[in-house]
């Protein structure tokens, strides 16, 4: 994963100092270096939650996807779980 990531910046930087060549400009690499950047850190956080999935096996997988698709008693209203306190008219 560290080398794709690598890859995507040294892409980016290639890709920008190309245009900087063509358009004979000097900020077209900084530009094309930030853009590999931020698309090699995505797919590299792709990558890493995708690994973490599969290392967890199925039974995670299985409650990922329950957690994002509420079940039929989603719609039943939860009880209140906090203890009702009366005030009792002292006081402090």
């Amino acid at each position: 994963m560290g080398i794709e990531l690598a890859s995507h910046i040294l892409a980016g930087a290639l890709l920008g100092w190309l245009l900087d060549k063509l358009f004979n400009t000097t900020y077209w690499l900084m530009i094309g270096s930030i853009a590999g950047l931020i698309v090699g850190m995505v797919d590299f956080i792709r990558s890493a939650l995708k690994a973490q999935r599969q290392a967890a096996g199925p039974a995670a997988t299985r409650r990922h996807r329950d957690a994002e698709a509420p079940g039929p008693d989603a719609a039943e209203e939860q009880p209140d779980q906090q203890p009702n306190r009366e005030h009792d008219g002292s006081s402090h």
